[in-house]
């Protein structure tokens, strides 16, 4: 919801005049500001659900949690690759997606993640094996950075994975 519908005011001599348009418009960007997809606060109650992603720009994450029957975003993170990590030979697609899941949970979402058992999704579908993975010295560390957390690794489709593929995509300059 923008301010395109938002009425424009007319000449400068002319006293400005609120109108039921104008209402209606103020109205509908309050509701807009104040519903989802606006952040919502965790309730430590509740399981986290992370969604991790990696793109040859960047890795991206989000946090979220079902509140009242509704999946809600917590909190959003993204940064861009840094340079070894862009450089083909360095970073496998495995050892990419396994840093974005490792960076989401150990660093970016760890005040949330805890001591909690959450969910972790993903679309790349070698990390579900992640336990009982064969792991270079780079990976492994990765993994013991994931040992003091109790999570699932689930595997959904790239398709499936539009919320947090953007991210990756463009992410911020972290």
């Amino acid at each position: 919801m923008g301010t395109a519908n938002v009425p424009k005011k007319g000449k400068k001599k002319e006293p400005y005049k609120w109108t039921e348009k104008h209402q209606q418009a103020f109205v509908a960007i309050k509701v807009a500001f104040t519903s989802p997809p606006i952040l919502a606060f965790p309730d430590y109650s509740k399981q986290f659900i992370v969604y991790t992603d990696a793109s040859s720009n960047g890795l991206g994450a989000v946090l979220s949690q079902v509140q009242d029957g509704h999946e809600r975003v917590i909190a959003y993170a993204s940064r861009t690759l840094r340079p070894p990590e862009k450089n083909d030979g360095n970073y496998s697609s495995f050892k990419i997606e396994l840093q974005a899941l490792a960076w989401a949970i150990t660093e970016k979402f760890k005040g949330y993640l805890s001591g909690s058992k959450f969910t972790a999704y993903t679309d790349h579908n070698p990390l579900v094996h992640l336990p009982t993975a064969q792991l270079n010295a780079t990976e492994q560390r990765c993994f013991t950075r994931l040992a003091n957390y109790d999570f699932n690794i689930i595997y959904r489709s790239g398709k499936s994975n539009g919320n947090v593929d953007a991210l990756s995509r463009k992410p911020d300059q972290d």
